[in-house]
């Protein structure tokens, strides 16, 4: 793939989206450091990789490479999205006091003075408790038509968390559609969507009646493995 991508003659936008595609191979094997490097030569012979800027620094933060993931996350120029990676920065370290502060403030602004980051204020709603102000802006985004797996599958949550089994898998049923015709092609959820449910679904039935959406752990020698991101 490195030498494909390096082929004379070819448009830098097309190598640029080889590169691209080769930050996501590298991402899935944990592969960081090659993994941003891809992308960098992508981003410096198309601008617009510069959008998926949000992949680089999350990649980081569930690393728990905080340092490389705050100097990219100081590149973000949007403010929905800057304080909600904040907070789950503060998060993943432990300090669930500066992480609520942030979504809090993230929470109290109106999200419709941004272009873009309107899942990461619904996220931040849903986990300082505000279920009916994410349910309202994530159903009336579907409704409009902006449709993502993302988008879908915070709403389930959002439906899981408001006690409606039947509402959360129709959410659900919609994302495990999108996720179907992605590339790379899944059909469930990963672990890591899986435990932010844990999380805050506090219902037993509730998600009981939900982990089909999601690939189940692994268990050997007491490791806990994502069987889908080891594959």
């Amino acid at each position: 793939m490195q030498r494909a991508v390096e082929l004379e003659g070819a448009a830098d936008e097309d190598v640029a989206f080889a590169y691209r595609y080769l930050f996501q191979s590298y991402k899935e094997q944990d592969l960081y450091e090659e993994a941003v490097a891809a992308w960098e030569k992508a981003r410096r012979l198309d601008p617009e990789t510069q959008s998926t800027l949000p992949e680089v620094y999350r990649m980081f933060i569930e690393a728990g490479d905080y340092r490389q993931a705050h100097s990219y996350l100081r590149r973000e120029r949007n403010r929905l999205r800057y304080l909600f990676h904040l907070g789950l920065m503060d998060h993943q370290r432990g300090d669930e006091y500066a992480a609520q502060r942030q979504w809090r403030r993230l929470a109290d602004m109106d999200p419709n003075n941004y272009e873009e980051g309107h899942d990461d204020w619904a996220e931040a709603c849903l986990r300082v408790g505000l279920v009916q102000q994410a349910l309202n802006e994530l159903a009336r985004r579907v409704n409009q038509g902006e449709i993502t797996s993302r988008r879908m599958m915070l709403l389930g949550l959002a439906w899981a968390l408001a006690g409606d089994i039947e509402k959360a898998r129709a959410a659900l049923n919609g994302a495990v559609m999108i996720l179907d015709h992605s590339r790379p092609r899944r059909s469930k959820f990963s672990q890591k969507e899986w435990r932010l449910f844990e999380e805050l679904v506090k219902d037993e039935k509730v998600l009981k009646a939900l982990e089909d959406y999601f690939v189940p752990p692994i268990f050997i020698a007491g490791e806990d493995f994502d069987f889908e991101a080891k594959m």
